[in-house]
């Protein structure tokens, strides 16, 4: 890309870049939450019979809160390896 650009082009180019690298992740961060979510749904309703899970207190919402969360972290570090490799 270097070899190509000026040096004042080559600063817009590499911004562009890590903007769109970053769009990237982000849109992929977002859609694979949005395909897992019904899935993460499901297996929650399965494990927990309440109807309004925003009314979760104590012990079950602590557990049901780290599950989602730990979800949310699994998601984003698989898709931060594959860009980097």
């Amino acid at each position: 890309m270097s070899s190509h650009l000026d040096k004042q082009e080559m600063t817009i180019a590499t911004g562009g870049f890590f903007l769109a690298s970053s769009l990237g992740r982000v849109t992929a961060v977002t859609t694979v939450n949005v395909l897992l979510q019904p899935f993460f749904t499901r297996r929650l309703d399965a494990v927990v019979d309440v109807p309004n899970k925003a009314e979760l207190t104590g012990e079950l919402r602590k557990l049901v809160v780290g599950a989602f969360v730990g979800s949310l972290k699994t998601t984003y570090s698989k898709i931060s390896r594959g860009i980097k490799n």
